[in-house]
């Protein structure tokens, strides 16, 4: 999913200093954002990164704002790592569908005990007296 600055500000209650139209696509480390992803500055060591990154946004603790200058759109919020573990589940991806079954080159003993709903992927070893539980995937 692509996320516009706005929802992104909205979302962490931060401070927006700047605009961009970009549609953010993801987050990553200051070193390496492109200008669709979101980077954040967590402690004053990592500031100096701030001219030479790529990132589209960057979310940075209040109290470290002093502590750049630039054309970048910062996203000012009191705690930046607090912020980011926002943004990280913002971003997961949704996890894949996988059918229940049990591949055809797994390998089961026939005294385990396999709950209802239960996917086992090829080249599992499922050992004897193995039980398990419902909706398990392996």
């Amino acid at each position: 999913m692509n996320f516009s600055i706005e929802q992104i500000t909205t979302l962490l209650d931060a401070k927006q200093i700047g605009k961009t139209s970009v549609q953010f696509t993801g987050l990553n480390h200051l070193e390496k954002a492109t200008e669709k992803q979101v980077s954040f500055i967590g402690t004053s060591k990592h500031a100096k990164l701030y001219n030479s990154s790529n990132a589209g946004a960057i979310v940075i603790s209040e109290n470290l704002q002093h502590l750049v200058s630039g054309d970048k759109p910062l996203l000012v919020v009191s705690n930046a790592d607090l912020a980011m573990a926002k943004l990280l589940a913002l971003f997961e991806p949704e996890a894949p569908y996988i059918e229940a079954d049990i591949h055809p080159l797994a390998t089961v003993h026939h005294s385990a005990q396999i709950g209802k709903d239960v996917s086992i992927g090829a080249g599992c070893y499922i050992g004897a007296n193995v039980i398990i539980e419902d909706e398990v995937v392996i």
